[in-house]
C-alpha cells in the first residue's frame, strides 16, 4: 500500500463535501397540508447542500398529484382531487450523487358540518323539564369538534368526540328544568372544528325558550297601574276641562241674547 492510501478517505469526503455544500437535507412545505376533502393543496420540496447538477427531486404519496413550479432545488407539486381521509404522509426526497435525503409532509383533511340544528323548545311550565337536542351533519376529524350548549350566558353541556374514520354527524342532547328566569332567554348550539394552529371553523343556532302560565313580574304589573292610573287622570281633567268651557260659552251666549232682547 503507498504512502498516500491512508489519505484517500479523507480526501473523497473533502470532495463529496464540496460537491454537496455542506449538508445535505431535504425540506418539506408545509409540513402539514391542511386540506377539505375532496379539494387540493400544494406540497414544495426543496433541498440545500448539494451543487451536484444530477440531484433528483420528487415526491412520494398515494394521492394524485400534478408537477408544477420549479426552479433548480425547489419543486411545487399539487395533490388533487383528495378523496381519502387519512392518507399516508406525503414524503419529500432527493439524491445527492449516492447518498438520499428525505422529509415528510403530513396530510390533515377535514370536512366542515354541513348543517346544525338546535331542536326548538316546546312551551313549558316552570318546574318542567325538557331536552334540548342539537344536530351536527358530517363533520371531520371529529377527534377535533366541540359541540357546546348554552342557556343565556351559563354553559350547560361541552362535548367532545373520540375519532372516527370520514366524516361523521353527531347528535348532543342535555335535559334542563325550567326556572322563571329562563321565560325568553336563548338556548344555544355552538361547534367548533379547531385545526389549530391552522384554521378554525364555528358556527352557532339559538332558539328562545318560552314558559307557559308565568305570571309577570311585579314591577311589569306597577307599570301597568301607574299608566292607566295616569290615563284615567288625564281623561278626567280633560273631561272636567271641557264641561267647564261648555258651560262658560252657553253662559256667555245666553247672557247676550238676555241683552238683546232687552234692548228691543
Amino acid at each position: 500500500m503507498g504512502p498516500t492510501a491512508g489519505l484517500l478517505p479523507p480526501l473523497l469526503l473533502a470532495l463529496a463535501g464540496a460537491t454537496r455544500g455542506g449538508a445535505f437535507t431535504v425540506r418539506a412545505e408545509p409540513q402539514v397540508a391542511v386540506v377539505p376533502f375532496g379539494g387540493s393543496v400544494a406540497v414544495t420540496c426543496s433541498y440545500s447542500g448539494c451543487s451536484d447538477p444530477n440531484t433528483t427531486l420528487g415526491l412520494e404519496t398515494s394521492l394524485t398529484k400534478n408537477a408544477t413550479e420549479a426552479s433548480g432545488s425547489w419543486q411545487k407539486f399539487v395533490l388533487v382531487n383528495v378523496s381519502e381521509w387519512n392518507p399516508r404522509p406525503a414524503i419529500c426526497h432527493a439524491t445527492c450523487g449516492t447518498e438520499r435525503s428525505t422529509e415528510t409532509a403530513t396530510i390533515l383533511v377535514y370536512r366542515v358540518p354541513e348543517s346544525l340544528e338546535l331542536e326548538p323548545v316546546s312551551p313549558a311550565a316552570v318546574g318542567e323539564s325538557c331536552n334540548l337536542t342539537c344536530r351536527v351533519a358530517e363533520a371531520a376529524p371529529l377527534a377535533n369538534l366541540t359541540v357546546t350548549l348554552r342557556r343565556g350566558g351559563e354553559t350547560l353541556r361541552t362535548q367532545n368526540f373520540g375519532a372516527a374514520a370520514g366524516s361523521t354527524s353527531v347528535v348532543v342532547r342535555h335535559p334542563l328544568t325550567l326556572e322563571p328566569e329562563d321565560h325568553g332567554q336563548d338556548v344555544t348550539c355552538c361547534f367548533n372544528l379547531s385545526l389549530a394552529p391552522h384554521l378554525s371553523f364555528s358556527n352557532c343556532s339559538a332558539v328562545p325558550i318560552e314558559l307557559t302560565g308565568i305570571e309577570p313580574p311585579s314591577y311589569v304589573l306597577l307599570a301597568l297601574l301607574l299608566t292607566l292610573l295616569f290615563v284615567a287622570v288625564l281623561g278626567g281633567a280633560g273631561f272636567i276641562y271641557a264641561a267647564h268651557y261648555h258651560a262658560e260659552k252657553c253662559g256667555i251666549y245666553h247672557l247676550l241674547r238676555w241683552q238683546n232682547k232687552d234692548k228691543s
